[in-house]
């Protein structure tokens, strides 16, 4: 299975406020938001990180990604050059952005920030971002995949199977017209 997340800011006692996350610690936090990933992924599963991992050292860092479940791949965010050597903590790969092909052939478009454009978006390219936290309207094609949003849309705070990603983009297409959100109903 493939999943795409997250924005987790670990360790970042302030995202709790900055974002009203119900949690009374970055402990707190910490764990329910490792406890949600091993939940829906395996070992073997692969999951695209799509930034702003944590609020530490490397050796906070590499702590925390072996307690995380999968074989993981990150696209930096803006928070993670904090982490010295970010490519020696547990990332299969690390990028700023990145295309990947599905197993069903479909490519996805991987950023940390929400783009309007970008490659191939003419040809019904997926476009996984976060950096958000939730709050951008929906541009089709396109699904914000940080904790924030997956507690909007799936009520918990874990990645996004890619198969929730397809559902999520199907029903908000069905919800266009011509591409364009509705923004009054």
């Amino acid at each position: 299975m493939v999943y795409c997340g997250h924005l987790t800011h670990f360790r970042h006692k302030n995202i709790i406020e900055y974002n009203n996350r119900p949690f009374d610690t970055i402990q707190e936090h910490d764990n329910v938001l490792i406890d949600n990933w091993n939940s829906v992924v395996d070992k073997n599963d692969i999951v695209y990180f799509l930034g702003d991992y944590a609020f530490t050292d490397h050796y906070g860092a590499l702590e925390l990604s072996r307690q995380l479940n999968g074989e993981k791949h990150l696209i930096r965010g803006n928070h993670d050059h904090r982490i010295k050597s970010i490519n020696t903590i547990g990332f299969k790969t690390v990028n700023d952005v990145n295309m990947v092909k599905m197993p069903d052939g479909q490519l996805i478009f991987l950023s940390h920030y929400s783009h309007r454009i970008w490659p191939q978006k003419h040809y019904d390219v997926i476009h996984c971002y976060g950096h958000s936290h939730g709050s951008m309207p929906y541009l089709k094609n396109s699904i914000d995949v940080g904790v924030d949003s997956a507690k909007k849309i799936l009520d918990e705070y874990r990645p996004f199977s890619y198969n929730e990603v397809l559902q999520y983009i199907n029903q908000q297409n069905n919800n266009d017209i011509d591409g364009q959100q509705l923004l009054f109903q």
